[in-house]
């Protein structure tokens, strides 16, 4: 199972390709050289049992209503790296999604999911993005699902807040 670690010697995070593009772990270093876990960390039989449930943030796809018969099975896919270093990462995916009846001008939706990671001076900054690429249209709610390390608040000395992001946007910063 492939991993890529970022670290900026302060941050670091494991990302994991070929487990739906998840992250296995969060971790701050303190001044004092204490390492706290932020997300709670995947252990490795978790890892290699692609348990989507223990991962410390998974990217949740695009998934229709039932209303228009869409469907689709991103589960923990294995993702192309684009391209990474010490403190960025890319990932991409190209997902085709079927109607349940059998379309004449074929798939219902195809879309690619794209996550960018980077670490900097304010942060883990996580991007995910979906783009619609096929001809039919595509209902879609997307995001991530967050395993917070409840304990490590103690350790940071704050709470996970909302904060306004330029994009529109909502993210999670620790005050």
């Amino acid at each position: 199972m492939r991993k890529i670690s970022l670290t900026d010697g302060r941050l670091s995070v494991d990302i994991l390709p070929d487990c739906g593009g998840a992250l296995g772990a969060l971790r701050w270093r303190s001044p004092a050289g204490l390492t706290c876990d932020i997300l709670h960390p995947a252990c490795a039989e978790n890892i290699d049992g692609r348990d989507a449930g223990k991962m410390s943030c998974l990217p949740v796809g695009p998934f229709a209503g039932s209303e228009t018969g869409v469907t689709a099975q991103c589960g923990l896919t294995e993702w192309t790296v684009q391209d990474g270093s010490n403190i960025r990462a890319t990932l991409t995916l190209q997902q085709v999604f079927t109607g349940q009846e059998d379309l004449p001008h074929g798939p219902a939706a195809i879309c690619q999911f794209l996550q960018r990671f980077e670490l900097g001076p304010d942060g883990l900054r996580l991007q995910f993005t979906v783009t619609n690429i096929g001809v039919q249209p595509m209902p879609a709610h997307a995001g991530l699902r967050l395993r917070l390390n409840r304990r490590a608040q103690n350790l940071i000395r704050g709470e996970l807040t909302p904060v306004a992001d330029t994009t529109g946007a909502d993210r999670c910063a620790a005050s």
